[in-house]
């Protein structure tokens, strides 16, 4: 059920970023902008499992956890700072 939940939530973040990619794409070169953004975006998510898998191995579930948080944190500050 965690597995079938997390598959449908980055599911449906795709959608909203390949939406919001189109619509900041500049309009002289849609597909260009469109298709590079996508792509790094999904080199990305590939690249991220990859570093996860290396994170797990080396220090467990536990670490990896403390590490999302930490990203977590991170992120939750930098649109903090974005909106303020």
């Amino acid at each position: 059920v965690s597995v079938t939940l997390t598959a449908l939530a980055i599911a449906l973040s795709s959608a909203i970023i390949f939406a919001l990619i189109m619509d900041y794409s500049r309009n002289t070169s849609r597909a260009i902008d469109y298709s590079l953004q996508a792509s790094l975006f999904s080199f990305t998510r590939i690249i991220s499992a990859v570093i996860a898998g290396i994170f797990v191995s080396h220090f467990g579930f536990g670490g990896m956890y403390i590490f999302e948080f930490i990203c977590l944190i991170i992120v939750i500050l930098i649109i903090y700072k974005k909106i303020s």
